[in-house]
């Protein structure tokens, strides 16, 4: 076992490189975008996936490694001794990675009024997209660490790793400590652009100073609350500095009608110009030619 203190989960190298990985891939994923085309999305959709997949799969590998070294760093650094090489997890198939796609193109299915996707939606989607892919990519990362801490009899169990500036979600989870010991005990929860790892505790669990004043938080704001929402409610607004408003409350009789897309009959000459200047920048597409035509023809109707 381990000869020499075991090492607070401070940011690493390891989180480094992840989010590093996570960036490149976002850049990439990027550069796909002229391949779907909002007017054909069914066929379109296909292309686009068989571009993605490997590239997904790629940077999926290369977090897995990522991970697997870190693991044997970090085990080596604990003082523990002997070989431990635990089995690579699974790569992201076809369907996660098509799942994902879908997930982030979710608002091209859909038309506005005049029977088009709107330049709205589709900047969204292309937003949306190099998120919806680093997912899979990152969450290979986690899980290759998650496995390793549960086959290593020698590990105690995995904490959570916060990025710089976390949010309140993040900070709840990490300041459980090390109390994970598998991927469903933990069940590494994120939100979007979660950047939060997952590293392996070896020996006793210390705390950081960080870790250490989030717990602090946790039991001054829930010593008095009742039920897991309430007490994670009590935290958040602790830790955000306000209170949140809570489910069922409103303000005055606003109503709850969900806003209607605004058509190419409602937009100003200015609102034209500017959606020209913006679509005449994508890529080429059946979809672009169909909207720069909707708009040239609203614009001469206001000139």
């Amino acid at each position: 076992m381990a000869t020499s203190p075991p090492r607070p989960p401070d940011p690493s190298q390891h989180y480094a490189a992840q989010v590093l990985l996570a960036h490149s891939l976002g850049q990439m994923v990027q550069k796909l975008f002229g391949l779907l085309d909002p007017l054909h999305l069914h066929s379109s959709l296909g292309r686009y996936t068989d571009a993605a997949l490997p590239v997904v799969q790629q940077f999926a590998r290369a977090s897995r490694g990522l991970a697997s070294a870190a693991y044997t760093t970090e085990r080596q650094a604990a003082g523990v001794s002997g070989a431990f090489r635990p089995p690579l997890v699974d790569l992201p198939d076809r369907a996660q990675v098509e799942a994902s796609i879908r997930w982030a193109t979710n608002d091209l299915w859909s038309t506005d009024g005049g029977g088009l996707t709107t330049l709205d939606d589709v900047l969204k989607a292309k937003t949306a997209l190099p998120e919806a892919l680093v997912k899979p990519v990152v969450d290979t990362g986690r899980a290759q660490m998650i496995e390793s801490v549960r086959l290593d009899r020698d590990a105690t169990a995995w904490a959570r790793e916060v990025e710089p500036g976390a949010c309140w979600f993040c900070a709840m989870l990490a300041s459980r400590g090390a109390v994970y010991r598998s991927q469903e005990s933990g069940n590494f929860r994120t939100h979007d652009h979660c950047r939060c790892q997952a590293v392996p505790v070896f020996g006793k669990y210390e705390p950081t100073a960080q870790v250490r004043e989030w717990q602090g938080l946790w039991a001054d704001s829930t010593h008095d609350v009742n039920g897991s929402k309430g007490k994670q409610q009590a935290f958040q607004e602790a830790f955000e500095g306000r209170t949140i408003k809570r489910r069922g409350e409103t303000a005055g009789h606003a109503s709850k009608e969900p806003a209607r897309k605004r058509g190419f009959e409602d937009m100003t000459l200015d609102e034209i110009d500017t959606q020209l200047r913006v679509v005449t920048g994508l890529p080429a597409s059946d979809w672009r030619t169909t909207y720069l035509a909707k708009l040239n023809a609203r614009r001469a109707e206001l000139s």
